[in-house]
């Protein structure tokens, strides 16, 4: 794959190029060779220099299967252009070591797939100077990181309301964002919302944020994002139809060709059990383990984002 996924929450599709450094010294005594470089992830090439005891000659494979007296010899530093698994032996005296084997990716030339921004409780309800102020230089520090995002979340709690019937306050966040995102050139970016317990009702927020929010009954929506899904869902009533449909989309898109290579993103408000230090703020158990049986599953929460 060509490009990766950046932002909030980064994923690579890389090949399962890992380091499996074996014990140094067969029962004879011989030693496996030394790498100059350890195995990682690099941007350019990486060149590997190998050294085998004094009078062993050195086989080698670039695939990671354990090299034999047929394998290549090492003759001079190896250059790694491509993503590979480099094992090699000592062999001395029709004696050969355990095999050392490191792993090298090699990403020289990938780019972003997907760059988005996940910000949440914003927690406001003024449009005066100071207010503006503050949010111009949130956008600004956004905008430092990347100028052309593709995507923007609010997840959650874009007012103050416990139950006060301040829903009015939702247009001073819209006109906020509208500001900024006029401001900064990034009236094409889509920006998704999910429903807080700071934010009152679903059909409020539908009505000051449109397509941002596009489900007033439930509060829960799909967006795809350059070919990347977005599953937006209301931690504050994650049950009944909500469950079911969360349920339905994970599996039907886990059945898609190349599905576990392919991450799903799934947003919520609150976060999921377990995952915050004292518990106080998680809930949704039935979330948990919904998600816990797809492993490309990326959830996003204002606490934590985990990846079950």
């Amino acid at each position: 794959m060509k490009r990766r996924i950046a932002g909030v929450c980064t994923l690579a599709a890389v090949a399962a190029a890992v380091a499996f450094p074996l014990a140094a010294n067969a029962a004879d005594g011989l030693a496996a060779p030394t790498f100059s470089q350890e195995g990682g992830r690099f941007t350019e090439s990486a060149t590997v220099a190998l050294t085998a005891p004094q009078g062993a000659e050195i086989r080698y494979t670039l695939d990671g299967s354990t090299p034999t007296a047929k394998s290549p010899i090492y003759k001079k530093p190896l250059v790694i252009e491509e993503t590979s698994n480099l094992a090699a032996v000592s062999i001395k005296g029709g004696v050969t070591s355990p095999a050392e084997i490191e792993g090298y990716i090699i990403k020289a030339e990938e780019e972003p797939q997907l760059s988005f921004f996940v910000m949440s409780d914003v927690h406001t309800s003024s449009l005066d100077d100071k207010n503006r102020g503050i949010w111009s230089s949130h956008f600004d520090t956004l905008a430092s990181i990347n100028p052309d995002p593709d995507l923007i979340i609010s997840n959650g709690d874009q007012i103050n309301d416990d139950n006060n019937n301040t829903a009015p306050d939702h247009q001073v966040v819209k006109t906020i964002f509208d500001e900024n995102i006029d401001r900064l050139g990034l009236d094409d970016t889509p920006i998704l919302m999910s429903h807080g317990n700071h934010d009152v009702g679903n059909a409020d927020m539908a009505k000051y944020y449109g397509d941002w929010f596009p489900n007033a009954s439930g509060g829960y929506y799909e967006k795809t994002i350059d070919g990347q899904t977005f599953l937006v869902i209301d931690t504050e009533r994650y049950s009944g139809a909500q469950r079911t449909w969360l349920q339905g989309r994970l599996a039907a898109l886990s059945a898609e060709s190349g599905a576990l290579n392919t991450p799903i993103f799934v947003v919520g408000h609150r976060p999921t059990a377990n995952t915050v230090y004292d518990g106080a703020q998680a809930s949704n158990a039935a979330l948990t383990s919904d998600l816990s049986g797809y492993p490309q599953a990326v959830y996003f929460s204002p606490a934590i984002r985990t990846c079950t």
